[in-house]
Formats: structure tokens, sequence, C-alpha cells
């Protein structure tokens, strides 16, 4: 879809692991690579400003948020026409943690339209994230993340250039609505292609000796 442009918030862990969690917007599309450096640099900011400190202990020390990427698609897709990217180097890990690094917690983007297509989802790397009674979150780290990106969603619309969060259907094309409600659940979940990528770092044997 023409005018559109994608966001990604990169991260990398552990044995080269790395991790990317993004989200659409629409309107405003930039047309050079410095404007796209130049906005990605205000999503970095905005992210920072709003979403930091609420997304890094929901890492473990060995697990860093790296850069925020922008892919910008002023003539439609499925190649970006231009790319930006701004470094994150306030995004290491604090929590002492160490949970399989799939596991992540769920944040459902709602608009006003009903419907699955127009309904959006992000995984956030929570490898460092304890769970409590039933290995469940609980509602206060729940409410901490559905507020941060809430605020970081309403501080990146408020970019002058930016236009706004979109959910950006892949079904219905050119279909998309405007991001009006964070949903986040207690659930841990797993982004299942990531975890298919992940490699072990080592694999134990033993024989077993028949009579």
């Amino acid at each position: 879809m023409a005018d559109t442009y994608r966001v990604s918030i990169l991260g990398t862990g552990p044995l080269g692991e790395t991790f990317d969690t993004s989200f659409w917007g629409y309107n405003g599309a930039p047309t050079t690579n410095a404007a796209a450096n130049t906005l990605a640099g205000l999503i970095r900011d905005a992210w920072v400003t709003n979403a930091r400190t609420a997304m890094i202990p929901m890492l473990s020390t060995q697990q860093k948020y790296t850069e925020i990427r922008l892919y910008s698609y002023p003539e439609g897709g499925p190649t970006a026409s231009f790319i930006g990217s701004a470094p994150i180097t306030t995004g290491t890990g604090t929590s002492g943690t160490f949970n399989a690094t799939q596991i992540a917690m769920v944040v459902s983007l709602r608009t006003a339209m009903a419907g699955r297509r127009h309904r959006g989802r992000m995984y956030l790397p929570a490898a460092g994230l304890a769970s409590a009674t039933q290995h469940q979150w609980t509602q206060t780290q729940c409410d901490d993340v559905a507020t941060a990106m809430g605020n970081f969603f309403s501080a990146v619309n408020a970019i002058g250039t930016f236009g706004a969060v979109v959910v950006l259907s892949q079904v219905g094309a050119g279909e998309w609505e405007n991001v009006s409600e964070i949903r986040v659940d207690s659930k841990p979940d797993i982004q299942r292609r990531r975890a298919n990528k992940l490699l072990p770092s080592f694999t134990s044997l033993h024989t077993v000796t028949n009579a």
C-alpha cells in the first residue's frame, strides 16, 4: 500500500540471537533515506522517553534493544524504497531472570473497527520478566506495558511528519485503521517463527546399555 512505513524495534541476545517487533504507520512516508533517518531518530526518542523504562526490565542482562529501523513505501511494496535507522544506546536489559528467549508478551493493537483484519499484534521479548502465581504475569506488569506502549504510540502520532500508527490489513488490500487501544494479556506466549530459528548452544548425549 502506498504512503506506508514499517517501524521495527530491533535487539540482540546471547549466541548471536536477534529479535524484531514492529508496527505500521500511514501518511507522510519519507521519500529520501535522509528523511527516513530523521524520522527513525524521532521515533527512537519517543521510545526512549515513553517505553524504555517498561521495556528493559523485561530483558535479561544478556539482551538489549539496539535500533529503530524504518522501512518506507511511498509508492507501495513489496520492497522498501527508503530505509532509515537510529541506534538505541540505552536499551540493555536489567533483569537477572533468564527465561527461554522465545518467551514474549503479546501486545494487541485494537482499532475502532471489529474483525481480525482490523487488529494488530506485537510480540515484546520477555525472557527477563519473572511470572507470578499460576505462571502468568501480574496485573501491574501488564498495566505498565500497556501504559508505556500507549504513551509511545501517542508520542509517535504527535510527530508532525509521521501521520498515524495504524493496523494495516494484509487481507483487504489498502485497508487501514488508526490504532485506538492497547491490550496486554497476562499469558506468556512465543513468536513461533522466531522460536523456530533459535539454535541450541549444545546437545547432551548418554548411551543406553542394552542387556
